[in-house]
């Protein structure tokens, strides 16, 4: 199997593209855990029992989770590093996983949770954040589990889940339970807004919005918009979505109305309503590029990326800034088109920005390695160390594009320069074992690779290390029957092309 394109399949699901590498033989577990990554997440089969909102969680429980989450801390940092490449519903995966193994593990409901906030899966957000003891919850964990709850389209029970959230974190509740009422309409939000006598922040800001429209407009539409958009600044999307429905109900061609409903139900995830209201804007306004970069995220999230394509590009086109939001958003188009050329077109303007990224350059290095463009790699690695010195993303690939263009000697030298701690990184190890293995020095990679399957043999560079270490054993059985001047047909046939 060629390396490059494990390192193009962790790139590019920096934009979401599922790439398809050799296959290898897997352990059962491994092969479960990938048959959760491809399959639907949302029937995994994991059983929401009735534990649920606890306060705190003793020390020795604490400690026995621990214990059994290390057993499994290498598939939940597989998970953890899909998160940080914005790619939660892989993660997901790797969590649900883990947690079949480990159900009552704290840790895992919050990642899963949050996970599942991230998909904008509202219900099954709350459901596992509920799991969680109260005392085992961040600020901001707390902060998306009220949101979860408020985003849900059906609110027949969030009166009652409020106050019980309420016996335990009142503070917090305080807020959402103040603005409960306004799911009832614009009235009952208002009384209830005014009625509030704390030192909230927003509930404050709310209250001065209600105040000072009557001295801008005493009719009932203008103080719901200001209140709506007042809603939709402080994240209650399901409100202000809402209030901006039933101004529309009243004056269908309230066109600010229509813009921040159809912003609201994007946020909420409800795509195919936010598209039909923002296309209907767009006949009032064609030239509004927040509205038209919306709809080509939402064409994006539909699976439907030709008409993304379109959207983004005539937002390009007309001048939006920053470009690289778009570039980037394009390139992931192009790639689920697997139209590669023009991926690789937008990713060579991409890289020029100022504000380009690291994982920018990551992502067309990859590209490039995985069409052999390899001397173009080797370029663009060089000119991305040169703008994110030491950095860990683009030294492995680097490396990599010295020995496929065969600028061994550079990558040699290279390697000499480094620190000892990114030197000891795992994929720069892994190249150093195969430059080793590339110059005959079999012992010295034989070393390398066996030392990064003991480390974690499942991951993608110890499965990467194996199959050397099983190229290796080939090649030196091969050599000592030549070198014996026997062979034994009757035991196996020796294919030296095998590994190519």
């Amino acid at each position: 199997m060629q390396f490059f394109t494990k390192y193009f399949l962790h790139f590019l699901l920096f934009f979401g593209v599922f790439l398809l590498s050799a296959c290898v033989p897997q352990p059962k577990d491994t092969q479960e855990e990938i048959d959760y990554l491809t399959g639907d997440i949302s029937g995994s089969g994991i059983e929401i029992d009735s534990k649920a909102h606890q306060i705190t969680i003793d020390e020795a429980e604490k400690v026995r989770l621990a214990l059994q989450r290390k057993q499994q801390i290498s598939t939940i940092r597989k998970g953890d590093y899909m998160i940080a490449k914005n790619q939660p519903k892989q993660a997901l995966g790797y969590y649900l996983f883990v947690l079949k193994k480990i159900p009552d593990d704290i840790v895992l409901l919050r990642k899963i949770a949050h996970s599942y906030f991230l998909l904008k899966d509202w219900k099954n957000a709350y459901s596992f954040y509920i799991r969680v003891p109260r005392s085992e919850l961040s600020d901001a964990q707390r902060d998306e589990m009220f949101k979860s709850l408020f985003y849900q389209k059906n609110q027949g029970s969030t009166k009652k889940e409020l106050d019980t959230l309420a016996e335990s974190l009142p503070k917090e509740a305080l807020y959402y339970s103040t603005l409960h009422p306004c799911f009832s309409g614009e009235n009952a939000c208002r009384r209830s807004i005014n009625a509030y006598k704390g030192g909230n922040e927003k509930l404050t800001a709310l209250k001065k919005i209600l105040k000072d429209v009557d001295y801008v407009s005493p009719t009932t539409s203008y103080r719901q918009f200001r209140l709506a958009v007042g809603l939709y600044e402080q994240n209650m999307y399901h409100l202000s979505s809402l209030f901006a429905g039933s101004l529309l109900k009243n004056n269908p061609s309230y066109t600010e109305a229509k813009k921040l409903q159809g912003f609201s139900l994007y946020e909420l995830g409800r795509y195919e309503a936010a598209k039909k209201i923002l296309l209907s804007y767009l006949d009032n306004d064609s030239e509004d590029l927040e509205v038209i970069i919306r709809l080509g995220e939402i064409f994006t999230y539909q699976e439907d990326y030709n008409q993304a394509i379109l959207y983004l590009n005539n937002a390009i086109n007309a001048g939006y800034k920053p470009k690289t939001l778009l570039e980037r958003r394009l390139a992931y188009n192009y790639a689920k088109l697997d139209d590669l050329g023009s991926m690789e077109k937008v990713l060579s303007y991409l890289m020029q920005e100022e504000d380009a990224t690291e994982d920018d350059f990551a992502v067309a290095i990859s590209l490039a390695l995985s069409k052999k463009q390899y001397t173009k790699a080797y370029a663009w690695s060089y000119e991305g160390l040169q703008r994110f010195n030491g950095s860990k993303i683009l030294i492995p690939l680097y490396l990599q594009s010295t020995r496929l263009s065969h600028q061994l000697s550079d990558g040699e030298r290279y390697l000499e320069t480094l620190t000892p701690e990114v030197r000891a990184l795992p994929l720069v190890r892994l190249e150093e074992a195969i430059l080793r293995y590339e110059k005959s020095d079999l012992e010295g990679a034989k070393q390398i690779f066996q030392s990064l399957v003991d480390f974690d043999a499942g991951a993608d560079f110890g499965i990467e290390s194996k199959e050397y270490l099983d190229r290796i054993n080939l090649e030196e059985i091969a050599h000592s029957y030549e070198s014996s001047g026997t062979t034994n047909d009757d035991s196996y046939e020796f294919d030296p092309d095998f590994w190519k």
